[in-house]
């Protein structure tokens, strides 16, 4: 192994390890998620943890932003500040859900900004990205997506998954790509309109 590649490990050890502090410590969730069932406690010893599985990870994209298992989904959360005094609450950024997407790859993205890519197709065909340091930590964030059902796979008649084909995902990025464009100029529009 290359030394980027252990250190890549290194950090997705890193993080898998704050994710189970992050789940013992109780990640808050948006207002607008159910709340998770009240435990039946058999044992007053016992421990309640819903959804840890010890064989889920945890991946950082290129921005900072944790992929953490949740049990109804995969939570979005910053990465900790280091200089900060004392830990606050760990509130999600975004909060993917049961059926939030349909297709899912992992492919290279520009090694400047996003090495790795995890593409996803939403509902409607809507292109989502996020960048990756490395392939294993892309990889990591899609298996998270799928062990909690967030990936909704449309069967076909034999009831295998029908995967989206590179058109499909081209497409989708290049309509993306569009409606940013068009925002863009939208907004440098509307900032160099005089003033009445």
């Amino acid at each position: 192994m290359n030394q980027s590649t252990l250190l890549a490990l290194g950090l997705i050890a890193a993080v898998a390890a704050l994710a189970l502090w992050l789940r013992r410590q109780g990640v808050s969730t948006p207002d607008r998620m159910p709340a998770p069932p009240t435990p039946d406690f058999h044992d007053a010893e016992d421990e309640y943890e819903p959804g840890i599985d010890a064989g889920d990870g945890a991946a950082i994209t290129v921005d900072g932003f944790v992929f953490i298992a949740d049990e109804h989904g995969v939570n979005l959360v910053p990465t900790p500040d280091p200089l900060a005094p004392a830990p606050g609450p760990v509130v999600p950024v975004e909060y993917l859900r049961h059926g939030d997407f349909t297709g899912a790859r992992v492919v290279r993205g520009d090694p400047s900004v996003d090495p790795w890519r995890l593409e996803l197709l939403g509902r409607e065909g809507e292109y989502v990205r996020y960048g990756f340091e490395v392939e294993e930590a892309a990889r990591v964030a899609l298996d998270l997506l799928e062990k909690r059902s967030v990936m909704r796979f449309v069967p076909d008649e034999e009831g295998r998954p029908l995967v989206p084909s590179s058109e499909q995902f081209e497409e989708a990025r290049r309509r993306h790509d569009e409606t940013e464009r068009l925002l863009a100029l939208g907004e440098e529009g509307d900032a160099s309109q005089p003033l009445h």
